[in-house]
């Protein structure tokens, strides 16, 4: 069976992609912030479809959390990945909260906030996108995008920040 690898693939869009992706017949590594029971919840769920998921918690901006990820691969699926998916996103105090390694956008120190997305977005897709060009197999790479962050829209107030970094991985 091939494999593929989803950032944020346990809630929202990303959890469409798992289970369309399953439905195709793929094996899984989902990605997951911190919300373990919708991990589990979408673990059962696709593993209904008669695919192996793996799940692997843990901060999409910090570059151990990508590493984990890839050692799923290679630990559960012999290093075979066929497509790496970039879904995972927040947008800090809309759709999580500020936490321990999560800048609070209102607290003013909006360097760190910047800094935040940019590993979020553009800096994790590149690390997971050289870690599965290491894979056996790699065929497709999607990174998600958004509204607000390229030329299809006018610029959203209060979206400058994850807007600018999501427009670095289209570009």
């Amino acid at each position: 069976m091939p494999t593929a690898l989803i950032t944020g693939g346990t809630r929202g869009i990303g959890l469409g992609i798992a289970g369309a992706l399953a439905r195709a017949g793929y094996d899984l590594v989902l990605g997951y912030n911190a919300d373990a029971d919708a991990a589990a919840r979408a673990k059962q769920q696709l593993e209904a479809l008669g695919v192996r998921v793996e799940c692997v918690g843990g901060d999409i901006a910090e570059p151990d959390t990508i590493a984990r990820l890839f050692a799923a691969v290679r630990e559960h699926f012999a290093g075979k990945l066929q497509a790496f998916v970039h879904n995972a996103g927040l947008y800090v105090g809309l759709t999580s909260a500020p936490g321990p390694t999560t800048p609070n956008p209102m607290g003013g120190d909006f360097e760190a906030v910047w800094e935040y997305y940019q590993r979020v977005y553009p800096r994790a897709f590149k690390r997971g996108l050289q870690a599965a060009l290491e894979c056996e197999g790699l065929r497709h790479v999607v990174a998600i995008s958004s509204p607000g962050c390229n030329a299809t829209q006018p610029p959203q107030t209060g979206y400058e920040d994850p807007g600018q970094a999501k427009a670095a991985v289209e570009f």
